[in-house]
């Protein structure tokens, strides 16, 4: 019999037999580092979120 040490995916995760090495889930570091780099784009920068404070917190009636 031959020793099988990658048994393929499952839920997109690796099925690995043995032990696990950091390169293994290398994958999934690089989707959340996309995304993150997405939603980074995505976020407006601190004046425009002190902008919408301001105008959030004048709206308030007293």
């Amino acid at each position: 019999f031959s020793h099988a040490t990658n048994l393929g995916k499952y839920l997109d995760f690796p099925l690995l037999s043995g032990g696990v090495k950091k390169g293994d889930f290398s994958f999934i570091m690089d989707k959340v580092n996309g995304r993150l780099q997405g939603w980074k784009s995505k976020l407006t920068n601190r004046v425009g979120r002190v902008t919408l404070a301001k105008s959030v917190i004048s709206a308030i009636p007293t």
